[in-house]
């Protein structure tokens, strides 16, 4: 039993090593595959710091144009206010100026009565100024009755 007792504690002792040596491939294996995890994990970091930091460049560009376009819209509200006053003071004028036209055209109306009235009295006095020369016993009949016949005008006057 002697010799078995060495050879018992020569394969007991291989046998050890042998687990050792499997725990040792297991550990590599696994620290490996953590490297490995680390790693992923590393760069998934990465790459989240970068979409964060992305996100926040979006983030304050989008506040700068919301700014930016509050103040436009601000701009456009008084401009549209602007509008208006002087959309209200054109339609005041507008109505002063209908106002003005109808006066005048009541005003025309009333020359142009005016104007038929002065031209109904200029014809009947031009009418009335033709039958007075053409009358017989008119000067201006004898005078022109003298000159279309030749007769002199101071035998007509006397």
């Amino acid at each position: 039993m002697a010799e078995s007792s060495p050879t018992r504690y020569k394969a007991s002792a291989i046998q050890a090593s042998h687990v050792a040596k499997e725990w040792v491939d297991f550990a590599l294996i696994k620290s490996k595959e953590e490297e490995s995890h680390r790693f992923a994990a590393t760069k998934a970091q990465a790459l989240a710091k970068k979409k964060t930091k992305e996100t926040l460049t979006k983030l304050a560009e989008t506040k700068k144009a919301r700014k930016s376009t509050e103040v436009a819209v601000a701009g456009a509200k008084m401009q549209v206010e602007e509008q208006r006053g002087y959309l209200w003071k054109a339609e005041e004028q507008l109505v002063l100026a209908q106002e003005k036209i109808e006066i005048q055209r009541k005003e025309l109306e009333g020359k142009e009565e005016e104007v038929a009235k002065a031209k109904q009295a200029a014809y009947e006095l031009g009418q009335k100024e033709t039958r007075i020369a053409l009358s017989p016993n008119s000067r201006r009949y004898a005078v022109g009755f003298a000159f279309r016949f030749g007769l002199r005008l101071q035998m007509l006057l006397v």
